[in-house]
């Protein structure tokens, strides 16, 4: 009979929350991509970065979206290194879940707010 230990109770826990930082990673890299690449031309807003300010010229649209992308490219970066930090070091239950929750929040809070700021000072 196999015993497990609770070592291996904590690495299985890691690993359900790594699962869930790659889910993360996936999204914000696909999300990434589709405001980079592949959102809809000016003026048809059906796919993008939609905020007023951003709806207004071909130019506030295409800086709107682009600077989304590369802020959701950051945030996917940001997360793998959460994901291997939360893997390598023995933290807590509770600080794996602060850990991720912030960065979960801090990534979405970004990726509103700041290329509208950046639009309107830049614009």
């Amino acid at each position: 009979m196999i015993k497990y230990t609770k070592k291996w109770q904590v690495n299985r826990m890691n690993c359900v929350i790594i699962l869930i930082y790659v889910i993360e990673i996936i999204i914000y890299a696909v999300i990434a991509h589709i405001l980079m690449k592949k959102h809809s031309e000016f003026p048809d807003f059906s796919v993008g970065y939609h905020m007023k300010g951003a709806m207004e010229s071909k130019e506030k649209w295409d800086f709107s979206n682009k600077t989304a992308g590369i802020l959701c490219i950051v945030f996917s970066v940001i997360f793998l290194i959460s994901a291997v930090i939360t893997f390598i070091t023995d933290m807590s239950r509770a600080a794996i879940l602060t850990l991720f929750f912030t960065v979960s929040v801090t990534a979405v809070i970004f990726v509103i707010l700041v290329p509208a700021i950046l639009l309107k000072k830049r614009f």
